[in-house]
């Protein structure tokens, strides 16, 4: 995988598949906190994907949207728009952090996090 950081709001990351597919993300960011980063424990372990946000990898902000376009190596003139680009809202706590997030998926689904910190 390659990632360019075009500025201070978008990403590019540029990858071949198993299917030797050309997947080109466009990741545009807020310039807000997120949620916590990936732990170690949580790449080790049998986690779900959907627990892990890997975003944290590339960025210290929040994805208000993610663009796949991938395109077959053997006829480069076949794009497709994939299912997983979506585009999120964010409700942010008084320190900055986001409390919830509803992503809307590029074939219509919908997907609600809600995100809670506590202090000890």
């Amino acid at each position: 995988m390659l990632v360019t950081y075009i500025n201070e709001n978008q990403i590019k990351v540029t990858g071949t598949s198993a299917l030797d597919q050309i997947r080109n993300y466009t990741i545009i960011t807020d310039a807000k906190k997120r949620e916590l980063p990936i732990l170690p424990h949580q790449i080790a372990s049998s986690f779900f994907a959907a627990e892990i946000h890997s975003e944290s990898i590339i960025t210290k902000n929040n994805i208000l949207s993610n663009e796949l376009i991938y395109t077959n190596r053997n006829d480069a003139s076949v794009k497709n728009k994939a299912g997983v680009s979506y585009a999120s809202e964010y409700t942010y706590n008084d320190g900055g952090y986001p409390i919830s997030c509803i992503k809307t998926f590029h074939e219509g689904s919908i997907e609600k996090i809600t995100n809670t910190y506590s202090v000890k």
